[in-house]
């Protein structure tokens, strides 16, 4: 075998094992977690999460400590995911370059904005499950701050996220901070209402009420919109001997990446000495999304590996939330964040780019090749395009253990012990399952945090 061949099959044999999908992985990792089998999920994050795909590695292995209730060791995976998700900011440029001639899997996996937001959401429920309010404060100023800055930056729809401003008004509000918690509803409720569209959730009818009830107590009623008259806000639920409940039902997984392949013709005379490659790129990129019939032959069709996004069919249509000590307490959660929509619009907003990207290293890899061919033979050609073939491989790295929808709930109570009735529902109003969450205390003038994930 001449000694360019022998080298690209080495090459071959050394990027494909860093080539596999990732969906192969994300199956188990989900099956494990669903099932509450922790540490094999972990083991499976392990094999997944290395080298390029350490910060999803780092995401997933904070997801599921927290669902394990080892808040600590899922905070300190989640630091770190946060200081590499920042540093990945400064852009690595030979990476770049040799996803260009190989795949995108080589690249470090930088993530998605609404993913790095959600460091911060788990870091919040964390603190606050160990009993450290003030922790929780500082991630929801980090995480306030974050929201600013792709605000700021404008370079995608997600500028902003309601559920999470929301949140962190509630967090603020429950620490006195009063000031911040108005602040943060006033950003929720006016981001809800302009990009209801967008997120597939309307503005919880209580966040209404809460940013009147705040803004009142600071003395701003003039500042705020009054609710609309059929909405019926009730007092202060943490006033002396009273308490409340705030749960939030994570449901499902977030829409995930699946790969897919496509193909683009390359026509007669498309290739000349002034071929603009990246121009072409994109041509053929709207080539694949359009059925055409072509004046000229195909000269050859250009296949390409591919991420497609899918989402999963929502199983549970809404929830029902009790204190068994206090049957009048029932109240239906409302939903307050779909984050399949989110992730499905961010993939929409790229796809285009993406398949061009994707084309152009198609078509580099494919000029490379008929260039060996003409200048070292047929054999040689092959070589290249085994080599070609083998690093075709579509990068279908996500954070797929988030949940899919998140639902709340807010349950006023006197103070003492309860335990929360969840009874899930589809969407015909059958009974799907009924999970009772036990021993919940609730303390005078305060308000206790709880999630909890159905699959």
């Amino acid at each position: 075998m001449p000694a360019a061949t022998l080298l690209l099959f080495c090459l071959v044999l050394v990027i494909l094992p860093g080539c596999a999908s990732y969906v192969s992985h994300s199956v188990r990792i989900k099956s494990d977690l669903a099932e509450g089998r922790f540490e094999e999920a972990l083991e499976e994050v392990d094999k997944a999460g290395k080298g390029a795909s350490r910060l999803l590695g780092l995401y997933e292995s904070g997801l599921i400590f927290h669902y394990a209730r080892d808040y600590e060791q899922s905070n300190q995976y989640l630091h770190e995911a946060e200081l590499l998700y920042d540093d990945l900011y400064t852009k690595s440029i030979s990476r770049e370059v040799g996803s260009l001639v190989a795949s995108d899997v080589v690249l470090a996996y930088r993530g998605e904005p609404f993913e790095s937001a959600f460091i911060h959401y788990y870091k919040i429920l964390n603190f606050l499950h160990l009993g450290d309010g003030q922790g929780a404060l500082v991630e929801c100023r980090k995480l306030n701050h974050k929201l600013k800055v792709f605000r700021d930056a404008g370079d995608t729809f997600y500028t902003n996220d309601p559920f999470l401003q929301y949140l962190t008004g509630l967090v603020y509000e429950s620490e006195g901070d009063l000031q911040n918690a108005w602040v943060s509803y006033r950003v929720a409720l006016e981001a809800y209402e302009k990009m209801e569209d967008t997120f597939q959730t309307p503005p919880p009818p209580s966040l209404r009420c809460e940013f009147q009830r705040v803004g009142s107590r600071l003395g701003y009623a003039d500042e705020f919109p009054q609710p609309a008259d059929s909405m019926q806000c009730s007092d202060d639920p943490t006033v002396e001997g009273r308490g409340e409940i705030v749960l939030l039902v994570e449901d499902s997984f977030v829409a995930n990446k699946v790969p897919v392949e496509f193909v683009a013709p390359i026509l007669k005379g498309d290739i000349d000495d002034n071929l603009d490659e990246d121009d072409f790129a994109f041509t053929l990129a709207d080539r694949v999304q359009r059925n055409r019939v072509y004046p000229r032959k195909v000269d050859h069709w250009l296949k390409i590996a591919f991420p497609e996004m899918v989402s999963e069919p929502p199983i549970v249509s809404w929830v029902e939330v009790v204190a068994v000590e206090v049957p009048a307490s029932a109240i239906r959660a409302v939903p307050a964040a779909d984050l399949g929509a989110v992730a499905l619009k961010r993939f929409k907003e790229r796809r285009v780019a993406m398949l061009a990207k994707t084309f152009a290293r198609a078509l580099a890899k494919y000029l490379a090749k008929q260039k060996v061919e003409q200048e070292k033979g047929k054999l040689a050609g092959l070589a290249v395009n085994i080599f070609n073939i083998a690093t075709e491989t579509a990068d279908t790295r996500s954070w797929s253990t988030l949940p899919g929808r998140i639902h709340l709930a807010r349950l006023p109570l006197p103070e003492g012990r309860y335990t929360i009735q969840v009874v899930l529902r589809d969407q015909h109003g059958e009974r799907l399952d009924t999970i009772a969450i036990p021993d919940v205390e609730v303390l005078s003038g305060r308000t206790t945090f709880l999630n909890h994930r159905v699959f």
